[in-house]
């Protein structure tokens, strides 16, 4: 059963609380101004046999009004509580008791832009005559008991309700965008053999090459002074394009010890020093501040020379495009490399 759940809050400068909540679904609507009520009703859908999803856009606001609730129903009720999180953001947090189980989901995790975006989308609108002003104390013009001041409130957790009816009658059923996508590659590729390709990792492995693929920046070359309009280009998404052509790791990581690899696909753990090739112009920045301190260099400015040695992660990747204007020298005592079998064209089922 798809939910969705929206609430709006007030303030008075110091402390925020809940002064309207809604929970809806293709079951009913139940609506609300406290949070005990609010706690009653999850409990309620709790005992549902089968799972219930309840879509939240923007999970991380309403979170910290959820606590409370989500901590009395642990420590009351004995909930067993999951939460997943991705970037110090909350993706999921689930509930479970007595074997059922009730899922709280960001929207947002699954549509790239605000509510009035997806309620676009949709083809069901935000309310756009009665958006109130949230300004601290706005909630004293409310008239709890017209529905006409309900209006706002209950359109906004059926948006989220809709979305969520909308993924899942798709088969769209993860709570990210990139967790359907994988589900579909691997269904289009086989389960066998996408275990095979890409075993999961360890901890202790991923610990050791996270850095290596986690995040990434967009850098540009082109220096220069502005003389005119400048045109920015963006591609959407050239990533296809090098699933198709190039190689992809697979298969565990095998440890090289210190030996870099001299070709294929890598991910080092290495201290270095950069020093920028003669009329090149630098554009690489340390992440970590502590390593601008060991340089005497302000903070966010590109690197030139370095006097220290600085430990990083890098990729293959990463070593082509650093070695094009950067001489790279090596601490030999304190390198350690991983690197991977490849295949090209895995994912053409999945591309096609």
């Amino acid at each position: 059963m798809i939910w969705g759940l929206d609430t709006e809050t007030d303030n008075d400068g110091k402390e925020a609380w809940i002064v309207q909540w809604v929970v809806t679904g293709k079951a009913g609507t139940y609506k609300g101004t406290d949070t005990r009520a609010l706690m009653h009703r999850l409990r309620t859908l709790g005992r549902c046999r089968e799972n219930q999803y309840i879509y939240i856009h923007n999970l991380k606001y309403d979170l910290e009004f959820l606590r409370g609730i989500l901590y009395t129903l642990q420590e009351d009720y004995g909930a067993e509580l999951t939460p997943i999180f991705r970037n110090g953001q909350p993706v999921q947090v689930s509930m479970k008791v007595n074997g059922r189980v009730l899922i709280f989901r960001d929207s947002a995790k699954k549509w790239q832009g605000n509510l009035r975006s997806l309620g676009d989308a949709l083809n069901y609108p935000k309310l756009e005559n009665i958006d109130p002003d949230f300004k601290p104390g706005w909630s004293a013009a409310l008239n709890l008991d017209s529905d006409e001041d309900w209006k706002y409130v209950i359109r906004d957790a059926r948006i989220c309700a809709k979305a969520g009816e909308f993924w899942h009658s798709g088969g769209f059923k993860h709570a990210t965008t990139s967790g359907d996508a994988w589900a579909c590659g691997r269904q289009l590729i086989g389960l066998p053999l996408w275990k095979m390709l890409f075993p999961p990792l360890t901890r202790e492995e991923d610990d050791k090459l996270r850095d290596g693929y986690f995040g990434g920046i967009n850098i540009s070359r082109n220096k220069g002074h502005h003389t005119g309009p400048i045109t920015h280009e963006d591609k959407v998404s050239m990533f296809p394009g090098v699933m198709l052509q190039k190689p992809l790791p697979v298969g565990k990581p095998i440890y090289m010890g210190c030996v870099k690899p001299q070709e294929g696909l890598w991910v080092g753990k290495m201290r270095v020093k950069l020093n920028i090739k003669p009329n090149h112009v630098p554009w690489f920045t340390f992440k970590n501040g502590i390593d601008y301190c060991g340089e005497d260099v302000k903070y966010g400015q590109h690197i030139e020379h370095c006097n220290e040695w600085h430990n990083l992660t890098l990729t293959c990747v990463d070593w082509e495009n650093l070695a094009i204007d950067y001489d790279i020298e090596v601490d030999r005592c304190a390198a350690e490399f991983w690197a991977f079998r490849q295949r090209t064209g895995i994912l053409t089922p999945y591309i096609d």
